[in-house]
């Protein structure tokens, strides 16, 4: 529930009481320079001297009593540079730039790129002279315990960066909490100074809108959580206590978040694992979180297993590969003999027939014994010709006769005419054997072949489905496992869900004990708010875990674009007079630039201003304001205010010498 401090209507308004303690704003603006170059005998373009208390900086609008008529000029209250001022102040407290690209560009053609702004800046009671060029090249400088009119006295331009380090120690120091709780990041003035001095683009319409892009001011960019944040570290409504349980509630948050996305991955891949393994097993197996699940998977990769290995027990033994290769062997062996003898056959008919023609005088007998001398020898026998092997003395050679037979030619060649009749019908015979052989030798090798190819593909198929059984154990494995890892990531879900609850709790109960600074803060708040609007409103501050939350009620909750101005324009001066009476690290610094909006009446809008007046009176005569309120506005002040000491300058744009540069940009 929200910590929320409701403030009705008093009898009597609050009375504002000054700390005595707190003597000066901690860091104040004291006068601002603007120079055509940073010279002792230079032209100084603007000399603007501010105060402790309310600074205003009028644009006058057009005389309104004048009938407006078409085409007449009308931007006398526009464009003065009522904006660029601010940015100028906040360009001396250590902001990146003072304007966008064009404003920049602008100036620099103006001045040749040698304008320079200086400011005397009070930080913490010190004075210190601040430099900042308006061009291109030259660096800042800040020197310390040096009034502005003695910026000349000696040429030192010592280091811009000791300035904002001191800034920093100073601003950032006295809070009870250094670092943002959920980015972790130390808090730094660059941080605060975009609340003290908000954008005018961002048109007050949001309590922790400070900066936008468009005014290209190089301020660091922090989350709304660390700015809602900030406002409660400047408030010192949060202390140490809190920002560790902030922080852990920052660190519970994040694991959460961590978890919930592995969850998500864990539960998707768990489906899809068990999808897959039902599509390779073809069954429905059980759920994963059913107990019997992995136990089903297994018993029906375990039978096939079991099948597999059956399977390779009927594929062929080595040694049936063995006998088969054997009988191949044999029966080639058997096919190579015969047909051997098939040509040995055929060639002893042909050593006939020659024989036959030299016994008819068809050949001479030398042509029949030179070509048999070019005969090969029979299996088992010399390869060397006859001839030969008689001129190298073969006594084996020269015991076979070459006479010639006694029979008489007729005789001879009958005899030979027999042989090769019988010769012929063996060739018949040992050619049907080699064939019938051939046709063994390929049928045995086919047998042989056909086995060892079926072998192979057995071996292959059984191979593969191995491999495929032992991925589908693993498959199974990991999905079991990432389903446990999901229940089990489920379970610390739970508890930290239950942690961060607790931490939420605490934080309430740490609020609660921090109720009298909340309802002193809302009190304050709702003076503002009764002050400006009238006595018969409510107003409320809402602190609900990181946010805050600002209402008002009249007959019911006001809302439109008018009343979020006032309510943020409340809140600022609220946060800044709580530290003027005491409570709270709020520099007691504060530049509102041009802050009616919308419909927002005249008489509220000069209201703010008689308030910070107030604020002002409430010190007495004697004793200087603790605090800088520096307001621009395009509207009329009241008009007791239209003067010194709180009216700074009167700019008008229908003038070049009245616009805060006194030339058209």
């Amino acid at each position: 529930m929200a910590d929320q401090m409701r403030i009705m209507a008093f009898e009597a308004p609050r009375q504002i009481t000054p700390d005595d303690e707190r003597k000066w704003p901690v860091i104040w603006v004291r006068e601002l320079w603007l120079m055509r170059a940073l010279k002792a005998d230079g032209e100084i373009i603007r000399k603007i001297k501010l105060r402790p208390g309310l600074n205003i900086v009028w644009a006058r609008p057009a005389d309104k009593d004048k009938k407006p008529e078409l085409y007449e000029d009308g931007m006398s209250g526009h464009a003065t540079g009522k904006t660029t001022f601010c940015r100028l102040i906040r360009y001396v407290l250590g902001e990146g730039n003072y304007g966008n690209d064009a404003l920049r560009a602008g100036v620099r053609q103006k001045f040749n790129n040698d304008g320079w702004v200086v400011a005397e800046v009070h930080v913490q009671g010190t004075p210190w002279v601040v430099g900042r060029p308006l061009g291109v090249g030259p660096h800042s400088f800040a020197i310390p315990d040096r009034t502005i009119d003695r910026l000349f006295e000696d040429s030192a331009r010592p280091s811009f960066d000791d300035y904002l380090k001191l800034v920093q120690e100073v601003l950032t120091g006295p809070l009870l909490v250094k670092q943002f709780a959920s980015s972790r990041e130390y808090i730094r003035w660059q941080h605060i100074l975009p609340w003290l001095a908000r954008d005018q683009e961002c048109r007050f319409s949001d309590l922790v809108e400070w900066r936008d892009p468009l005014s290209e001011s190089l301020s660091p960019g922090i989350s709304a959580t660390d700015r809602q944040y900030l406002v409660r570290a400047l408030l010192a409504l949060v202390s140490e206590r809190e920002q560790k349980e902030l922080e852990m509630n920052a660190l519970l948050l994040s694991k959460n978040k961590a978890n919930e996305a592995l969850l998500q991955k864990l539960e998707h891949q768990s489906k899809v694992d068990l999808d897959r393994l039902k599509k390779a097993l073809k069954n429905e197996s059980p759920d994963l979180g059913d107990e019997l699940f992995y136990q089903s998977v297994k018993l029906e990769l375990d039978g096939r297993a079991r099948k597999l290995d059956e399977d390779e027990k009927a594929l062929p033994t080595a040694k049936q590969v063995e006998d088969f290769q054997e009988n191949w062997r044999k029966a080639a062996s058997r096919a190579e003999v015969a047909k051997e003898c098939l040509e040995e056959v055929t060639r002893t008919i042909e050593a006939q027939r020659m024989k036959l023609r030299m016994i008819r005088n068809e050949i001479a007998p030398d042509k029949y014994k030179e070509w048999l001398a070019t005969l090969p020898p029979k299996k088992g026998f010399c390869s060397v010709p006859l001839d030969v092997a008689r001129e190298a003395g073969c006594h084996l050679a020269a015991a076979r006769s070459m006479e010639e037979p006694s029979e008489s030619p007729k005789d001879q060649g009958e005899i030979v005419l027999k042989s090769i009749v019988s010769l012929s019908k063996d060739v018949v015979t040992k050619a049907a054997a080699v064939q019938e052989l051939d046709s063994i030798v390929r049928e045995s090798r086919r047998k042989l072949m056909e086995l060892q190819t079926n072998q192979l593909n057995a071996t292959s198929v059984l191979t593969k489905e191995r491999d495929n059984v032992e991925a589908l154990r693993g498959l199974a494995s990991n999905a079991s496992q990432t389903w446990s890892d999901a229940q089990e990531l489920v379970k610390q879900i739970d508890l930290t869900t239950k942690e961060i609850e607790d931490s939420r709790k605490l934080q309430e109960q740490i609020r609660k004990q921090h109720q009298a600074a909340l309802g002193r803060f809302s009190e304050i708040y709702s003076q503002l708010i009764r002050a400006v609007m009238g006595k018969s409103l409510s107003a409320a501050v809402e602190f609900s875990g990181r946010n805050i939350a600002l209402t008002l009620e009249y007959h019911g909750k006001l809302t439109s674009a008018a009343i979020e101005s006032i309510k943020i324009i409340a809140f600022d001066l609220a946060a800044m007079l709580s530290s003027v009476e005491g409570v709270g690290f709020h520099p007691r610094f504060l530049v509102h630039d041009g802050p009616r909006e919308a419909d927002m009446s005249a008489e509220i809008y000069q209201k703010f201003f008689l308030f910070a007046q107030a604020m002002e009176q409430a010190f007495g005569k004697l004793k200087p304001p603790n605090f800088q309120y520096i307001i621009t506005t395009t509207e009329p002040p009241p008009d007791e205010l239209q003067k010194e000491p709180w009216l700074l300058e009167t700019l008008d744009a229908s003038q070049p010498e009245k616009r805060l540069f006194k030339v058209d940009l």
